[in-house]
């Protein structure tokens, strides 16, 4: 069985032709007729497919939809000595945002196929800071599907996790000017980078690097038009988590 037979959307039936409702278009051009349409990126393993959408009641429509491996959010955290978090947010260009500046996104990616989540959420951190060190993964809730509408979470893909890690000490310190990284670890993370480019490996994209991003107040981030809605959602989860540790800390001191 292929791929694209695993798609809970098949080719519209010849009896339904009349009953689709988008219209095809390639390089501006209308193409009529077609019954199923799979738009797919085999380095990342996504697919975009337009087909029919049978329903139980007999009914049915033509719609589109993704299918991906999906991923995890990572919520990196520092408690401050005042008793606030701050997360670690990256500066990223998202050109589908209503904003010509640059926006502020949790650590995220996509998982690998056949690799761990637990796993992915490390190598993600890894990619984009260079090398930041945290504790062990904390994770914030089940999976979710991200868009019941267009999403495809039928196969156990296109689910996105949630976690937490805690930077370790060492990694980030309180200024006058918030919540920075080091200047010990800065030099480490200059030196790991010189090393891979000694070594012929690529640097992570800039923008993409949480050395040049910023650590804001939790709250902040569970709610700002600035961040994207996974980003706000892990931020909640992360919250609820915290205050959820702190008050079982606290019944046990009890």
């Amino acid at each position: 069985m292929s791929h694209e037979d695993k798609f809970p959307y098949q080719p519209i039936p010849e009896d339904k032709k009349g009953q689709a409702k988008w219209e095809v278009r390639i390089d501006g051009l209308q193409v009529t007729g077609a019954q199923q349409v799979v738009l797919r990126h085999p380095g990342m393993n996504i697919s975009v497919v337009y087909g029919w959408c049978q329903l139980p009641n007999g009914f049915g429509y033509d719609a589109v939809m993704w299918d991906e491996n999906g991923g995890p959010v990572n919520m990196v955290y520092y408690r401050a000595l005042d008793g606030t978090v701050h997360v670690a947010m990256l500066s990223q260009y998202r050109k589908l945002m209503n904003t010509e500046a640059n926006i502020l996104n949790a650590p995220r990616g996509f998982k690998e196929t056949g690799e761990k989540v637990e796993d992915a959420a490390l190598r993600e951190i890894l990619e984009e800071t260079g090398g930041f060190e945290v504790g062990a993964p904390i994770q914030l809730g089940n999976p979710i599907n991200p868009n019941s509408g267009v999403e495809n979470s039928t196969n156990g893909r296109s689910l996105v996790y949630f976690f937490g890690f805690e930077v370790k000490e060492g990694v980030v310190e309180e200024t006058s000017r918030g919540v920075v990284l080091t200047e010990d670890f800065k030099a480490k993370m200059k030196a790991r980078a010189e090393a891979k480019k000694a070594a012929g490996i690529k640097a992570t994209n800039l923008l993409e690097v949480i050395s040049g991003a910023v650590f804001v107040p939790l709250d902040e981030a569970c709610d700002s038009p600035d961040y994207c809605g996974l980003t706000a959602t892990a931020a909640l989860r992360l919250k609820f988590h915290l205050q959820q540790a702190d008050r079982n800390t606290e019944i046990q001191v009890g």
